[in-house]
């Protein structure tokens, strides 16, 4: 889920996938009908998207940009798929991520790691949930999602603000079906120590894409 302004910037990450995560299609959500770098990615215009109100509450440009409420439509958006793993552009990946397919998520809306300093015995927050996830890195059963959960929380969005807007009402309103997915598939900051970090995520890093990882990333080559 990539504005404009952040096309070069989902290169390194795209890369990393290629080269380590075993995946077989990467979609790739973009204000146009190509993606602008010769990668192997399905891109999907979601520039004129119908689902959220330019007028809503939650519609802003700021680096919560209206896009990444897009991870919520992907029920509509990929109507053949009973499950995909939505990841941000800000993330390397280091490992294989197929293992995350044999989680045993069907009677779950979502897998994600939690965020311990705001979950139970962390840091009070605006928010009173024992389970705080982090969705930047998020297994979706669309299928589960279909029975009318995943338009739920689309009609949320639009009728009430969040502050962090799709994590914010995903946590929310699929409180208690949320799978806690391994740590070590999301690893930040606020993560508890991991010994080998399978997927690094630079979430509110102040310049994550100088790091030398990214940088790195940015560099190979890959074949398709």
């Amino acid at each position: 889920m990539v504005t404009r302004g952040w096309y070069g910037k989902v290169v390194p990450s795209i890369k990393s996938m290629m080269a380590n995560g075993n995946v077989d299609r990467i979609y790739v959500l973009i204000e146009d009908d190509k993606f602008p770098y010769d990668l192997p990615v399905i891109p999907i215009n979601v520039s004129n998207q119908q689902f959220f109100r330019r007028d809503g509450p939650n519609f802003r440009e700021t680096r919560f940009s209206w896009i990444v409420m897009m991870r919520t439509a992907l029920h509509r958006l990929l109507p053949d798929l009973d499950m995909v793993l939505s990841i941000d552009a800000d993330t390397i990946v280091l490992d294989d991520l197929s293992a995350l397919w044999e989680l045993p998520i069907e009677n779950y809306y979502f897998a994600a790691a939690l965020e311990p300093l705001r979950s139970k015995g962390g840091v009070p927050r605006w928010y009173y949930q024992d389970e705080y996830h982090n969705v930047g890195v998020s297994l979706l059963n669309l299928k589960m999602l279909r029975d009318g959960k995943g338009d739920e929380i689309i009609e949320a969005i639009n009728t009430r603000p969040w502050k962090f807007i799709e994590q914010d009402c995903m946590n929310t309103l699929c409180e208690g079906r949320i799978f806690n997915m391994p740590s070590e598939y999301n690893v930040n900051d606020w993560t508890e120590a991991v010994h080998w970090p399978k997927v690094i995520h630079y979430a509110a890093i102040k310049d994550w894409y100088n790091k030398p990882l990214v940088k790195a990333f940015e560099r190979m080559e890959v074949t398709r």
